[in-house]
């Protein structure tokens, strides 16, 4: 715990519950408050806190570098050009936060090259697969002054990328076949947050980079990520999405890596999704009339399926208003990320991406 908490890190693990424990444990163990490593770690709670004028509230962890990746792509794909150098100044800060340290994952991952990214600041511990595959999806947009170390950087992330798939197919965040279930009985577990299992989000979230990039979509990585989304789906048609707003992020994501790596979308398995899915229940549960569509394949199983009870529920308060809302913009881009890119109602335009072909 003590090397966890030194240089290169903003707390044990940047994350709200290990950082409160760990400052538990520290004065459990006899630490004073004055000892300076209590010291940081009580420095490094308080950069969670947010004091505004009417309110106080604590964040749970810092998310720097999923924000710039994810503000590269919106810039990028709103029309800026992959020279310009707001997008060069943004790509070179995420560049200096690769994670170059063998840390925790390294126990079940023989991977020889560190390399990946973490969500906050300074995590160096635990990159993890969600946001190095954002990064990717990211730096793919820039055309930077020094091709060649953005290539190898590239290649070198994505090997790491890649060697974190499960015996099952999928992707977890932070580590490598952690899946022992009885572990989550535990009565201190984190909201069942002990284990690092494979999800399908984190899984479509790779195949989605690794179809930007022209990878091959033959190769057996490919085809067992594909399989393990088609034995995970739900019987209504849905994904369960573990790191975002549950079976609408699930389903919209796996969606998406669908379409990227150029899978068929009109398959039964995957456009079954379209009216069946939780994220369709969740939208009525929240006042969102999802659309129809005009075929349906397995009819049956479907109309058994809208008769279940809906799985979210929400009320008029500022709060559900604002993941309502976002519920709403995930759903549509659920629809997006299903339709043909020549189906009626779909005039946008996709920019190309600089290539990447040396990573393949």
């Amino acid at each position: 715990m003590l090397e966890r908490i030194r240089e290169g890190s903003d707390g044990l693990a940047a994350v709200y519950p290990a950082m409160l424990n760990c400052m538990i444990a520290l004065r459990s163990l006899g630490y004073s408050k004055t000892n300076p490593v209590y010291a940081k770690v009580e420095k490094d709670f308080a950069g969670l806190f947010v004091d505004d004028p009417d309110d106080f509230r604590i964040q749970p962890c810092l998310s720097p570098v999923w924000d710039t990746a994810i503000t590269i792509i919106s810039l990028a794909d709103s029309g800026l050009s992959p020279e310009h150098p707001a997008l060069q100044k943004a790509a070179e800060w995420l560049v200096n936060k690769e994670v170059r340290i063998r840390g925790d994952w390294a126990v079940n991952n023989s991977y020889p090259e560190a390399s990946g990214w973490a969500f906050e600041y300074n995590n160096v511990y635990y990159a993890d697969t969600d946001d190095t595959a954002m990064v990717l999806m990211a730096l793919r947009l820039v055309q930077p002054g020094d091709s060649q170390s953005l290539n190898d950087l590239f290649r070198r992330a994505l090997g790491w990328q890649l060697s974190f798939q499960c015996r099952d197919g999928g992707w977890a965040a932070f580590d490598k076949n952690v899946t022992t279930p009885w572990l989550e009985d535990m009565p201190f577990a984190d909201h069942n947050a002990i284990l690092d299992p494979t999800c399908s989000d984190l899984t479509a979230r790779t195949l989605e980079l690794l179809g930007y990039i022209g990878f091959d979509r033959n190769a057996k990585c490919v085809r067992d990520a594909i399989e393990y989304l088609v034995a995970t789906q739900g019987d209504d048609g849905s994904w369960y999405g573990r790191w975002g707003v549950n079976y609408i992020y699930g389903t919209w994501q796996v969606l998406r890596g669908l379409r990227a790596i150029s899978e068929d979308m009109t398959q039964d398995w995957i456009y079954a999704d379209a009216i069946g899915s939780r994220a369709a229940k969740t939208m009525t549960a929240a006042g969102v009339r999802p659309v129809a569509p005009t075929k349906i394949h397995r009819p049956k199983e479907l109309a058994q399926a809208l008769r279940r009870k809906p799985l979210g529920r929400s009320w008029a308060s500022a709060p559900a208003a604002t993941w309502i809302g976002r519920a709403f913009n995930v759903a549509c881009v659920t629809f997006f990320a299903r339709k043909s890119p020549t189906a009626p109602g779909m005039k946008m335009k996709s920019r190309a991406p600089v290539s990447r072909a040396p990573f393949i």
